[in-house]
């Protein structure tokens, strides 16, 4: 494996993911986050020669390591993870949006709570938004798959907007979720 150090660095990226995963399963949340921090140290080390083939794992790595570092308290340092997610979602998403608008809604849905965590309501809106518009395009085509996960975001929306003073929008949203989850 050392005479193809990218294959190998990918295998050593998988088994870091893989490893701070299995930990979180396990309630070991703050011992995952050194091994998901290698793992995207290494996933950005492989994009940068080949993104076409490692940006999906750099995305998934980043949307993880969001929430691994939210879950250990560090909810703003959580939201950069977020972000940095939602930039290579979106640019996978403009080639495959079939493929990738399910992972590019969940890391919507994640920043938009990490930003209204941290006291920043009118920027988690925009994107608890679009994770609707999209999680609506995502239930059109397979709704047994996605309804339970529309019904979250209007849910959170709802609390975003009443937040933000708009109580007739998050009316509207909380009457959708309830809908859905009738």
């Amino acid at each position: 494996m050392h005479d193809n150090p990218e294959k190998f660095n990918a295998g050593l990226a998988n088994s870091l993911y893989g490893l701070a995963s299995g930990l979180d399963d396990c309630g070991r949340v703050s011992n995952t986050i050194p091994y998901s921090s290698e793992a995207i140290e290494i996933r950005r080390r492989l994009v940068a020669n080949d993104p076409s083939t490692f940006e999906p794992d750099l995305a998934n790595s980043l949307h993880n390591h969001a929430l691994y570092t939210r879950k250990a308290g560090r909810v703003k340092e959580a939201v950069g993870y977020g972000q940095d997610a939602v930039e290579i979602w979106r640019r996978l998403v403009l080639d495959d949006p079939e493929k990738f608008n399910g992972d590019l809604a969940e890391s919507l849905y994640n920043l938009a709570s990490d930003l209204y965590n941290c006291g920043r309501v009118a920027d988690a809106i925009p994107f608890s938004c679009e994770a609707i518009e999209i999680q609506r395009q995502l239930v059109a085509n397979d709704p047994s798959e996605f309804e339970p996960n529309l019904a979250d975001s209007l849910h959170n929306h709802a609390l975003y907007t009443r937040k933000a003073g708009r109580i007739t929008e998050a009316v509207g949203c909380g009457q959708d979720a309830v809908e859905i989850l009738s």
